[in-house]
């Protein structure tokens, strides 16, 4: 009978420690899943917040290229505003569209 009981006790506790460290590994694998996440999303923020800081740096450079075309086909007056022919607006305003279409297509669509 003592041989009996003493089996069964033997029996529970290893049923409790297999069963705690089945609970524990979860537990373990769970925050483990958690924390790659996080910085998965971290780094997709990164990624992002990069691309746009690119982009935006792109979009500036466009601008800086149309007032340097205007400048250059057009005439500055002692007031510093530029007039220049309709084309010369028009191809400019065309350029600056096409290079920042471009700055889209290059931070935006590459991998």
């Amino acid at each position: 009978m003592k041989k009996i009981k003493i089996e069964y006790i033997i029996a529970i506790v290893c049923a409790v420690i297999i069963g705690s460290s089945i609970v524990v590994s979860q537990y373990m694998k769970q925050g483990s899943i958690e924390r790659q996440l996080r910085v998965k999303i971290a780094n997709e923020e990164e990624t992002k917040r990069e691309k746009d800081s690119a982009y935006r740096i792109c979009v500036n450079i466009a601008d800086i290229e149309y007032w340097d075309y205007v400048e250059l086909n057009g005439t500055k007056n002692a007031s510093g505003s530029i007039t220049a022919p309709t084309r010369v607006w028009e191809t400019a305003k065309k350029d600056k569209q096409t290079a920042i279409d471009n700055c889209y297509r290059r931070v935006y669509k590459t991998n």
